[in-house]
């Protein structure tokens, strides 16, 4: 699609969807979109921000260090399995509720599921976030303002 285009052609609320004329005339071909498949060619990418929020709120919630998987008895590379296997549940449960317009169902199971643990681990989350910011702020590097986790909150909107 043109920057013409994409900059007039969505301005009315009420457009919901666009063949491109201009884009023909310049040799392309006829194509027609949608409003919200629409790129912004400009600024952040809404699924980029959306992926971002999810993240962040996963991520408070199954705030786990490597460090929580080691212990007595249990060897490296069983700790280092069991860190991967959380951070790939973790990245699991990410996909779901970005993407949750293809399994709605699976969303809710996983937003249920979080709340759950959430509920349930709430002393080891704060304990867990104390000990990660006291571990950041060691180095004598200030986390960026991305990087530092919200509190945990039950309530999910």
């Amino acid at each position: 699609i043109c920057d013409a285009c994409h900059e007039t052609a969505f301005r009315p609320v009420n457009v919901k969807v666009l063949a491109c004329k201009r884009c023909v005339g310049l040799g392309g071909e006829q194509c027609n979109f949608r409003r919200d498949e629409s790129i912004p060619l400009y600024g952040p990418d809404p699924q980029v921000q959306k992926e971002l929020r999810e993240r962040h709120r996963v991520l408070s919630v199954y705030l786990r260090l490597q460090d929580d998987f080691t212990g007595a008895g249990v060897s490296d590379k069983d700790a280092s399995e069991a860190y991967n296997n959380h951070l790939a549940f973790v990245e699991e449960v990410v996909y779901k509720l970005v993407h949750r317009a293809e399994d709605p169902e699976a969303a809710e199971a996983a937003r249920r599921e979080m709340e759950e643990y959430e509920s349930t681990n709430l002393t080891t989350i704060k304990r867990t976030q104390a000990r990660r910011k006291e571990r950041d702020t060691s180095f004598g590097i200030a986390p960026l303002p991305w990087q530092t986790l919200p509190e945990p909150s039950l309530h999910y909107v």
